[in-house]
């Protein structure tokens, strides 16, 4: 620590920053536009000039250290004068487009030139015009109120690890653009419009929505990844009236953008474009009603013909109907669950199946064989900040930029700042950081647990490794077996590190680890992956007329053909994609995590909350966990009436009782280390098959975001123009 004076004022400051973080540690306010706390110092905007005693003309504050003893003026007249005379520059090619620009009510520009600016113009000549970008379907230019703060340049340099953007020309004829004809072919485009302190980058779904001023900002949690990314929901019209008794929505009420919230542990400052803009899929192709099927219920309500839509006063009478219906709740059920699943929904969607005398649960499609007896095993066991102090990191089959985005970053800036050495076992995919391609299959994790690969030098030489695998663990049948391999290489190369904990796996949904923490992939281990089928397929084909099948939010389709005669209950957000989900002879209309309070865990084992954004697009929509509830309660004859579903309320003293960890929001569980667990040995088989990524696309891999019309666009872009893989 070292003493320095700001505004004859004396402060305690860290002899690593710089003058302008210092002021802002003093609560100084200093203008500027090319800084950001998250990218590298450029200084190039001179809007930072600050006077510093016996130095001959202003300096920039961004770009100068401090030192012991330093006298720091920011009020000065010669301060003042150099900023106005930086604004009166910036401001000469400058148009006066605040009246239809997006950035207008939030524009660093409005602010600081209202702030520290002149209050009058000397230029009466020509303004220039710069040609626009082609930057995608998300990313708007207007390259004429570029301003050459080059933030966009060095993030896509830094942080997407792309060298697309750059500064052409020179003086008067300088632009920001790209060297050559080309588009940006990354996941996190839509950082720039954060970044851009002007309106020259701004968002093509958001254009000429609303003002800054006229949306409700609502604090929340992302659940499309497994990160659990903190975000900021803006929202207009966020309200719903009765008029005569009359369900009445408003027409603009809508979920307008998303915006990252700053959060240091998890994501950051950025936040992924599969996060930000699949919003959008909240009024397409919604499923708004509650139906069954005439086929299977007719004697039951005879006036409704074929698909029939439904009221709120015979709803309790329908839920009544499906308890009581023939001999096939007497048979065998299985549930399956989508990948957008919030721990109340799963929980209460299970308790029903178990009253029901069933413990069959199946992931999104899949069986899920990984091993539960304890967090090492299915939680990201390394904080993810602790990435950034790595020195070495082995991933085995683990797309880090479609399954964790974020996640992805993290690894980029290690490798920028200490030159991080990546390994990679699998199928090699367009890093943004140099690698070592081990190999594509099991094969080579056995080599390095036998010592007979060079890598093997790395690992015992490290001092803070990590591993990290991918969720296509949980699906292969020799997952136990290669766990215990990744277990072994860790016992075995770090035997001089204490309390290691660096074995990580990472899930592609937030719905992976809800299954793994309310210990309910033991009981699909169980019934499931004990019975050794070499397909999957083959589980239901001898139960297959006799199993009652209970869809709760499937986005992907269902692999299995359901007898028409099995009785089939579907729980969903959108409208059915598949002929398999057609043919559910009762289907209620739930709402999305958007449109309810609901709690998440993300890969660390941190409970977060996500709140509710918006009022559920129907009047017929109920929330997931209290249809479940009903029929659960109504199953055990604890109550008569259905009046719980009414009440949009949660009920956790239920849930909290058997999942006490729950209560814990924003915190983390006690890790355990790799060094207590005792080596055994398996006589289980390894599959050489070669490790395949878990997702093929980065965007239409769940419910929201196979209905989004931005995510459908930006997913053709990558596709058609860029070769996204």
């Amino acid at each position: 620590m070292i003493d320095i004076y700001i505004n004859n004022q004396k402060y305690s400051v860290l002899k690593t920053i710089t003058v302008l973080q210092a002021c802002e540690y003093a609560g100084v306010n200093i203008p500027r536009f090319c800084y950001h706390e998250k990218l590298s110092v450029a200084g190039n905007c001179r809007m930072c000039l600050v006077e510093i005693e016996k130095a001959p003309k202003p300096v920039a504050a961004c770009a100068m250290p401090v030192s012991a003893g330093m006298v720091v003026f920011t009020e000065t007249p010669l301060a003042k004068k150099a900023r106005e005379a930086i604004l009166e520059f910036i401001l000469i090619n400058h148009p006066l487009d605040c009246p239809i620009c997006d950035q207008a009510g939030e524009c660093d520009l409005q602010d600081i030139t209202l702030n520290y600016g002149s209050d009058r113009t000397r230029f009466y000549e020509t303004k220039r015009v710069v040609e626009d970008k082609d930057c995608g379907p998300l990313i708007q230019t207007i390259m004429t109120r570029c301003i050459h703060c080059t933030r966009c340049v060095r993030f896509l340099t830094e942080i997407a690890g792309l060298e697309v953007f750059g500064a052409l020309g020179r003086g008067e004829n300088m632009e920001i653009g790209t060297y050559i004809d080309t588009y940006i072919h990354t996941e996190l485009s839509g950082n720039l419009v954060d970044l851009c302190p002007v309106g020259a980058l701004t968002s093509k779904p958001y254009a000429f929505l609303a003002r800054s001023w006229e949306v409700q900002k609502i604090e929340s949690t992302d659940f499309l990844d497994a990160l659990g990314s903190n975000i900021v929901a803006h929202t207009r019209n966020n309200t719903t009236t009765n008029i005569s008794d009359n369900w009445k929505k408003f027409i603009d009420e809508d979920v307008l953008r998303i915006l990252p919230k700053l959060n240091n542990e998890i994501n950051e400052a950025w936040l992924s474009d599969k996060a930000r803009y699949s919003h959008d899929s909240q009024y397409f192709n919604r499923f708004t009603s509650v139906i069954t099927k005439n086929s299977i219920n007719s004697h039951a309500f005879p006036k409704y013909n074929s698909w029939a839509r439904w009221d709120l006063n015979i709803l309790d009478t329908l839920f009544l109907q499906i308890l009581t219906y023939g001999d096939n709740w007497k048979k065998p059920v299985t549930g399956v669950c989508g990948t957008l699943t919030s721990v109340e929904e799963m929980f209460f969607f299970f308790k029903f199946l178990e009253v029901g005398g069933s413990s069959n649960l199946l992931l999104n499609n899949f069986i899920f064989t990984i091993n539960i007896d304890l967090p090492l095993f299915y939680q990201c066991n390394s904080l993810i900040k602790s990435i950034d102090n790595a020195d070495l990191l082995l991933t085995v089959g683990l797309h880090a930029r479609k399954e964790a985005s974020m996640l992805n970053v993290r690894i980029r800036k290690n490798f920028l700042n200490r030159e991080l050495p990546v390994a990679h076992i699998g199928t090699f995919y367009a890093f943004t950081y140099p690698v070592w391609h081990l190999g594509t299959s099991p094969k080579t994790l056995l080599q390095i647990a036998e010592g007979k690969n060079p890598f093997c030098k790395k690992l015992r030489a490290a001092k803070n490794p990590l591993i990290l695998y991918g969720a296509e663990f949980g699906y292969r049948a020799d997952s136990r077996i290669l766990q215990y391999l990744i277990r072994y290489i860790g016992k075995k190369s770090f035997l001089n590190l204490k309390n290691f904990v660096g074995l990580n796996l990472i899930c592609s949904s937030i719905s992976q680890t809800h299954f793994c923490d309310l210990g309910l992939a033991l009981y699909a281990q169980s019934v499931l992956y004990q019975t050794r089928v070499k397909n999957q397929r083959d589980i239901f084909n001898d139960n297959i007329n006799r199993n009652v099948f209970l869809f709760h939010n499937i986005d992907r389709k269902f692999k299995w053909t359901v007898n028409r005669n099995v009785m089939q209950l579907s729980l969903n957000t959108h409208k059915p994609i598949h002929r398999t989900l057609k043919r559910v002879n009762f289907a209620f209309a739930i709402t999305t995590l958007y449109e309810r309070d609901s709690t998440l865990i993300n890969v660390e084992g941190r409970v977060q909350k996500a709140f509710k954004v918006i009022t559920p697009a129907g009047r017929l929509c109920r929330n997931a966990d209290g249809i479940s509830r009903v029929l659960f309660i109504k199953q055990r004859k604890m109550r008569r009436d259905s009046s719980a579903l009414r009440n949009s309320q949660n009920r956790p003293e239920y849930l909290y009782f058997e999942a006490p960890f729950l209560k814990t929001i924003g915190e983390l569980r006690k890790k355990f280390y790799l060094n207590f667990l005792p080596l055994q040995e398996f006589q289980l088989k390894i599959n050489f098959r070669p490790f395949k990524p878990h997702l093929t696309y980065f965007f239409s891999r769940d419910i929201l975001s196979l209905n989004s019309l931005n995510a459908a666009r930006s997913q053709l872009f990558l596709e058609k123009f860029t070769h996204f893989n």
